[in-house]
């Protein structure tokens, strides 16, 4: 999260297990979720020491650069990630 950095404030987290996030990952939590990149279960957790696999960060990093993608104004007008450079 801190790579682009996002102009959003953190909210608390509202997870059933939120203590067990690590104080280290807490406000990149918050803002993945903020930011639609995240949902966390149907139950209401968050899993914070389950095993993601492949596909789910996947789209996690889908979801993140799709947040980002810009039309460049400079070259061809296309949609690309210019606004990161």
């Amino acid at each position: 999260m801190k790579a682009l950095k996002p102009q959003i404030d953190a909210e608390k987290l509202m997870f059933t297990d939120s203590v067990k996030i690590g104080i280290w990952a807490q406000q990149a939590v918050e803002q993945s979720v903020q930011l639609g990149i995240v949902k966390g279960y149907s139950d209401g957790s968050f899993h914070p020491d389950a095993e993601i696999q492949r596909p789910c960060k996947l789209c996690a990093l889908e979801k993140y650069i799709h947040k980002f993608i810009a039309v460049c104004p400079r070259f061809c007008g296309k949609r690309t990630l210019c606004r990161l450079l």
